[in-house]
């Protein structure tokens, strides 16, 4: 029997959630700044223009989602070396234009 088809985000996961070696990290520390953020601190809303990319270097971040019906649900957690952004920001598209 033929294993069930995998989903877009099963095949594309690495591209959606890319992790950086520490040598990659090294190169881009000086396009960047090392910031600390409190538990809880919202750094990304769909939809609003962001500081940019992230990059973890310690702790984690939970990307959530909810609506009007269901409360907040996780989606991924981010650990040491994941990047985070708005795709827009990141491909160099700016909203509304």
């Amino acid at each position: 029997m033929a294993a069930p088809p995998r989903s877009t985000a099963q095949t594309r996961y690495d591209q959606m959630f890319p992790m950086l070696e520490q040598a990659e990290i090294q190169r881009l520390r000086r396009f960047g700044r090392e910031r600390c953020y409190d538990a809880d601190t919202l750094l990304l809303r769909t939809g609003e223009v962001s500081q940019g990319m992230f990059i973890i270097l310690s702790g984690r971040v939970e990307i959530t989602q909810s609506n009007e019906l269901t409360p907040r649900q996780p989606v991924v957690m981010h650990t040491p070396g994941s990047v985070i952004g708005e795709l827009a920001q990141l491909a160099g598209r700016m909203f509304g234009g």
